[in-house]
């Protein structure tokens, strides 16, 4: 009885020792399955390759000159009192603007766009100055049009059929066309921004990135970074991501001190 009991007893062992073997090979199986899918998803991402051209202006054009510049939000502080602003930005420099928070990071940004006025100083831009701003929210995008109104809205010149096309290009199916753009995720409102952008018929002369990779993922980002990259004209980013600067090509850092606002 004791042999049939220990036979009976390897037996059981070793059929479990089999079932746990075939189910850590389905496991593996499926994990090679889930790796082969997300290797096509990222070549698929990673094929979109974007060409923005480059601006008409000659390198080394002085494009924004500042000049003891301060600023004061109503009711706050004055920003950059102590030591006010002091910078030039030339024509295809690629610009990385650093600084703690408070330090007035986004403030210069929309000065240097001109949404905002020095309260004392001069800012010098060279007019006319094309300039695309990406934030972080993509608010270039009108939340209230559809994807494909928003790539009609943007040119007179380019038929109907190219805009789907280029639409395609960037993984946008028939059925997203009519779907309104505030309901986009953050990659899919940087990948409409670009789409927008290559229908316009000159490429920016100056693109202000503003912490452009906070809400979009990994592929997302590296066709951001890729076409940023091979965009030929001036960039000022502003970016935490250390990846995201190299891959960009940052040659130029600018910090800012503490601004007591931002």
């Amino acid at each position: 009885m004791a042999r049939i009991a220990e036979g009976n007893l390897r037996d059981q062992s070793e059929s479990t020792t089999a079932r746990l073997d075939k189910v850590q090979q389905e496991k593996l199986a499926s994990m090679k399955r889930d790796l082969h899918e997300l290797r096509l998803t990222v070549n698929e991402h990673s094929s979109i390759k974007i060409d923005l051209g480059s601006s008409s202006l000659h390198l080394n054009k002085r494009l924004v000159e500042i000049k003891n510049v301060t600023f004061k939000y109503g009711g706050r502080p004055v920003m950059w009192e102590e030591a006010p602003l002091n910078l030039t930005i030339f024509s295809g420099e690629r610009i990385r603007i650093q600084g703690d928070n408070g330090s007035g990071k986004s403030t210069l940004l929309k000065l240097i766009c001109g949404t905002l006025h020095p309260s004392s100083g001069e800012l010098y831009r060279s007019e006319p100055l094309n300039i695309l701003y990406l934030d972080q929210e993509y608010s270039c995008i009108d939340n209230d049009l559809t994807v494909y109104g928003q790539l009609e809205a943007c040119t007179s010149r380019k038929p109907e059929h190219e805009l789907k096309i280029l639409l395609n290009r960037f993984l946008f199916t028939p059925p997203t066309w009519d779907k309104k753009c505030g309901s986009l995720s953050g990659g899919e409102k940087m990948k409409l921004a670009l789409c927008r952008l290559l229908v316009c018929d000159n490429a920016p002369d100056l693109i202000i990135a503003d912490e452009p990779t906070n809400n979009i993922d990994i592929s997302s980002m590296d066709i951001l970074a890729a076409t940023l990259k091979s965009y030929e004209g001036t960039l000022l980013v502003v970016s935490h991501d250390e990846h995201f600067i190299r891959d960009v090509g940052i040659e130029r850092a600018i910090k800012l001190l503490n601004a007591q606002a931002e």
